[in-house]
């Protein structure tokens, strides 16, 4: 499990071109790890997996911008 901390619509445009571009370069029978150094977990991501992430970033996004409206919706209603 990852968590994900956007900011801002520009964090999450951000992330969304460098999982695009990570989904292009992707070779689903890599044996490349994604961080190759000693700081971070090796893994791979086929473009499966990438697509996956960007779905369900996508999805909760969505979500928070259907919360957000909501909350806006209420806190006028309590004016």
């Amino acid at each position: 499990m990852y968590d994900l901390h956007i900011k801002n619509e520009k964090e999450y445009k951000a992330l969304l071109r460098a999982l695009e571009t990570a989904h292009d370069l992707a070779d689903d029978t890599s044996t490349e790890p994604l961080w190759p150094d000693n700081n971070h977990p090796t893994f791979v991501l086929t473009r499966g997996e990438i697509q996956g992430l960007k779905t369900d970033i996508d999805e909760r996004v969505d979500n928070l911008i259907s919360i957000t409206r909501l909350l806006e919706r209420l806190e006028c209603l309590k004016r």
